[in-house]
């Protein structure tokens, strides 16, 4: 493969820009048979050297639960090991990615959350789990196939015991960062020790050896800060594609070149919906109406005597109805901020919500989530959604029979940058 021109030279079209348009690769999304495949590398996780990050033999991999940066593979042992000894270190050839100009398959790691965690560390720690309590005849194979309430079983477990539920609570805390859209540093380090105590205590609780997506996992912290947020690489999006691709097939009925013809009927499906596509940052807004201006308003001073209402505000992807929780940032010790919407208005273009605010007490670790309550004395604020940091919507959620008030976070709030 030579260099490619796109790389140096650019595309260049004078009906769209003046100047060559030039672009390289940053990355590649990938699980991790089909990485393997495409680094060159073997592709069986039974091999000695089977990850695509480091040369850890599979012995070490059973047991490590740290990353060791004097064994993690670079473009100089790379080309120590390819061509003098090809078979050896996991290498069966060249990568014809490395011929590309700007991009070198090992300065540019790449990992899939959503095959690591989500189909495999995930699913073997529940069964564990599952099999554990069945095992202590705290629950039976037919009431786990009913709706299971898990803290009840959870409560009912010693202290020892409970150290195999800790398992799943620290997994949970290591998927609200990695399923982060923005990481900071501090998260990064966090996310290092959390991945180093979830992998010792399942060793120790469930006397089971490390799997190669439980490896995989330790190499996450560097390579958020080298490639950026994990979940910018996963295959989630592109294997949603298959039902489409799958429905095409049986329709065409034509199985010459169906690479070709999928591809290219799904460059026309792709150019008829993007084609109208209006693609913007400002907010859209439900239906709307005038009302009188409430008295807490009084302070900023409207000039006009009512204000223009609406019943929701859509705002980069996420949608904002009332009665739903937002996070306003960070409290000093470390707790988010909720505040419940209780009106929109539009204010110089500009959507705002009339808030009230809620108390968060504490974490509760069975639930995965934060307990807040209101406030002795009720207090609102207004909140201008256009500067909102973490951009979701929440519902509160209530476990049967406690009068508790749960809200559980999609993901960690970033606190500072």
């Amino acid at each position: 493969m030579k260099k490619r021109p796109v790389e140096t030279v650019g595309i260049f079209d004078d009906t769209l820009v003046e100047k060559p348009i030039k672009g390289t690769l940053i990355g590649v999304s990938h699980d991790n048979l089909g990485g393997n495949q495409l680094y060159g590398l073997v592709e069986s996780f039974s091999a000695a050297y089977f990850c695509r990050i480091c040369l850890s033999d599979k012995n070490e991999t059973r047991s490590l639960c740290e990353q060791d940066d004097s064994k993690l593979r670079t473009v100089s042992n790379y080309r120590e090991h390819y061509p003098t000894a090809p078979n050896s270190h996991g290498i069966k050839f060249n990568s014809i990615l490395n011929d590309l100009h700007y991009y070198n398959i090992f300065d540019n790691y790449t990992v899939d959350i959503k095959h690591d965690v989500l189909e495999g560390v995930a699913q073997l720690e529940i069964k564990y789990f599952l099999k554990f309590i069945i095992g202590e005849n705290l629950t039976t194979l037919n009431e786990i196939n009913m709706p299971l309430i898990l803290a009840d079983i959870v409560s009912k477990l010693t202290d020892k015991q409970k150290l195999k539920f800790k398992v799943l609570i620290l997994l949970l805390n290591i998927m609200d960062i990695i399923f982060c859209p923005v990481n900071s540093p501090g998260m990064v380090l966090n996310l290092k020790y959390l991945i180093t105590e979830h992998h010792t205590l399942f060793q120790a609780e469930y006397d089971s050896n490390l799997t190669p997506k439980h490896h995989m996992m330790i190499h996450y912290p560097m390579i958020i800060l080298k490639s950026g947020p994990l979940i910018g690489f996963w295959c989630m999006r592109f294997e949603a594609k298959h039902a489409y691709f799958k429905d095409l097939c049986n329709k065409l009925k034509n199985y010459k070149t169906l690479c070709k013809t999928l591809a290219y009927r799904h460059q026309q499906c792709a150019w008829y919906e993007w084609h109208n596509l209006e693609l913007s940052t400002r907010p859209t807004y439900g239906k709307c109406k005038l009302k009188e201006k409430p008295n807490f308003l009084l302070h900023l001073n409207f000039e006009q005597d009512q204000i223009l209402s609406t019943q929701s505000v859509q705002f980069l992807g996420c949608i904002f109805k009332k009665g739903c929780f937002i996070v306003q940032g960070i409290h000093d010790d470390s707790l988010p901020v909720f505040l419940e919407i209780t009106d929109f208005f539009i204010l110089n273009d500009l959507p705002c919500a009339i808030c009230k605010k809620w108390k968060t007490s504490y974490f509760e670790d069975y639930y995965h989530s934060y307990i807040i309550e209101t406030l002795s004395k009720e207090e609102y604020v207004i909140f201008n959604l256009v500067t909102l940091k973490h951009v979701v919507a929440y519902e509160i959620h209530h476990p049967f029979g406690l009068e508790l008030n749960c809200i559980v976070l999609k993901y960690e709030v970033v606190h500072e940058l």
